[in-house]
């Protein structure tokens, strides 16, 4: 009976501990994961601010890093689609050299799966989220339309990425799931977002 005891105890401490050390694995590659690619802690949304803006917040106490970013949603059109797509513009900065390289902020960096970082060649370059990428079957080359400023622009797709920010890409607080058919994440240079 004694053994038999100390088995059932033993099970019980083993099924304990290893969802515990699960959960502890899963948090240390979720922080290592926001800090290498910069999660910040706060975002602050403000429609049509100057650069100054910036500046003034990065004086703010307890700021120790800031970046402001163009975001705004666009209507997407893909070849032999009637359905409504929608991809949300996130501005990153313009690449500093053709290395190809993505010029890191240490703020919310993008992760690329496949292709490139935005070159100094073209203006309408746009990487993709990798999701939506699957989900419309986009590959590097891909070309697709956006409604920019009530004119159409052809983007081609020169990278595949992911980002801290938008592992679970949903459009607005109303909805309860992600969409990657419906809904992407589209990464512009700023001075093409601008």
């Amino acid at each position: 009976q004694f053994l038999a005891l100390t088995l059932v105890i033993l099970s019980g401490i083993t099924a304990l501990g290893t969802p515990r050390g699960s959960v502890q694995s899963l948090k240390a590659s979720r922080d290592s994961y926001y800090r290498r690619y910069g999660m910040p802690d706060l975002w602050v949304y403000v429609e049509k601010a100057p650069d100054s803006a910036v500046k003034k917040f990065s004086k703010v106490e307890g700021v120790s890093r800031i970046r402001g970013r163009i975001v705004f949603d666009v209507p997407v059109d893909i070849a032999e689609n009637e359905e409504t797509i929608t991809g949300r513009i996130v501005s990153m900065p313009d690449p500093r050299d053709a290395s190809g390289e993505p010029p890191r902020t240490g703020l919310l960096d993008i992760h690329i799966e496949e292709g490139a970082y935005f070159t100094n060649t073209r203006e309408a370059q746009v990487i993709i989220s990798a999701k939506f990428a699957e989900a419309r079957s986009l590959k590097i080359g891909s070309r697709f339309q956006a409604t920019l400023n009530d004119g159409k622009e052809t983007l081609e797709v020169v990278g595949i990425a992911r980002s801290p920010e938008y592992i679970y890409a949903i459009q607005s607080a109303q909805d309860f799931f992600p969409n990657p058919k419906n809904f992407g994440i589209l990464w512009v240079t700023r001075s093409f977002a601008e």
